[in-house]
């Protein structure tokens, strides 16, 4: 359980007098627990689209930043840039498509992207367009033929970089979707709770007055108890 938040949920059962406190995530990728969960949402909400949402074919692409753009900095300007081109082509290609995009670092800390696309894409295709809209000629495409195996290709490289320490920048996207890619909405179903978030430090004054209205009160915070 996430011990990095600063609040908690605080549940009121809708028609019971019961009350429940618990720890709510960071949701960041730095907490060892949430990127865990981060890993597997994200894993979800691909493998759920390329079976269900959006049947059909897939293709897993590594572009490459220019050669003459190394470092961090620039290589990821090179490639905000270059990309902005290529989706264009690839829309005038194929017509409106969904994508996933993941960056991973090299030795030297110039970046590439790997990105599912759900489409056909070949590889000389991507090598010469993807010169042509400025990014680095070392490209590949390889067509998947199980798209539930989508979400392992994006997970894949994730999981690397958490593990090697690979930390980014503050509120830089790890993962970068198309506008309406199917969500994963694992929260739909009505609760029978109606939640609040409170702050963690005001947590066991909520847990001591609901005690003292005789309220049950399950605790499932990851801290102390008073």
């Amino acid at each position: 359980m996430c011990k990095k938040s600063n609040y908690c949920l605080y549940g009121q059962h809708k028609i019971k007098d019961t009350i429940i406190l618990c720890d709510l995530d960071c949701d960041s990728w730095r907490c060892p627990e949430c990127a865990e969960k981060l890993l597997k949402l994200h894993q979800l909400r691909i493998i759920e689209a390329a079976k269900v949402t959006l049947k059909g074919d897939w293709t897993f692409a590594t572009i490459t930043a220019h050669e003459n753009w190394r470092g961090n900095d620039r290589s990821l300007a090179n490639l905000r840039q270059g990309w902005t081109k290529l989706i264009e082509r690839l829309r005038r290609k194929n017509g409106t498509r969904h994508y996933v995009l993941i960056h991973e670092r090299h030795a030297d800390g110039t970046l590439h992207m790997h990105m599912l696309y759900n489409a056909v894409i070949r590889t000389k295709w991507l090598k010469d367009n993807c010169r042509a809209c400025g990014l680095g000629y070392q490209a590949r495409a390889e067509a998947l033929k199980d798209p539930a195996s989508a979400g392992g290709y994006v997970t894949k490289y994730l999981t690397k970089a958490i593990s090697q320490g690979d930390e980014f920048p503050l509120r830089f996207k790890r993962v970068r979707y198309s506008v309406g890619f199917p969500k994963f909405d694992m929260e739909s179903a009505p609760s029978e709770f109606d939640w609040q978030r409170i702050p963690k430090d005001s947590a066991s004054d909520y847990r001591r007055e609901a005690i003292h209205a005789n309220r049950p009160v399950i605790d499932v915070r990851g801290l102390a108890r008073d």
